[in-house]
């Protein structure tokens, strides 16, 4: 019988989504080689209910991504006390990793949706009369794939 391979770091790239995507795993690995690991992962909300395939992200919600590790045969992860674990730089928490035993370990990575990226885009804002209300009727926003409310002019301040 063969000497196991003991892994003592942890160490996982996660592209981290974009508002209006959907769940998938292009792109995520653990350990730069993998050698002697697998992983699953999950895509869930803050309070760990697992997203739908085709959910979309959205803007200023906490998710989770829950990386479901274990080890392949002869290896084994060190004690738990010597392990490091390391996500997109960032050392985690202990009260985000659950060390299951020498052999599996989920790691819970906590992140926000990169916002939605736009570029060059024109706003059509009617010039109120004197003795108008306050109205957002009549604003047009002219950009592909951009979506808004009438809170978000609300956020933008402009001068006129």
């Amino acid at each position: 019988a063969s000497a196991l391979t003991t892994i003592s770091d942890i160490n996982a790239m996660i592209p981290i989504p974009t508002v209006g995507e959907t769940p998938t795993d292009e792109g995520v690995f653990v350990n730069g080689k993998a050698i002697g690991i697998d992983f699953d992962i999950d895509w869930c909300y803050e309070d760990g209910i697992i997203l739908k395939e085709n959910e979309k992200y959205q803007y200023g919600v906490t998710y989770l991504c829950v990386l479901d590790i274990k080890t392949e045969e002869n290896y084994m992860f060190s004690n738990e006390y010597q392990m490091s674990f390391v996500v997109n730089g960032t050392v985690i928490p202990d009260e985000m990793v659950d060390y299951r035993s020498y052999n599996k370990i989920y790691i819970n990575y906590e992140f926000k949706p990169n916002p939605i990226k736009i570029g060059d885009f024109d706003v059509t804002i009617p010039v109120p009369t004197v003795g108008d209300h306050p109205t957002s009727l009549g604003l047009a926003v002219g950009a592909d794939n951009v979506a808004y409310t009438e809170d978000d002019f609300k956020k933008v301040n402009l001068t006129i």
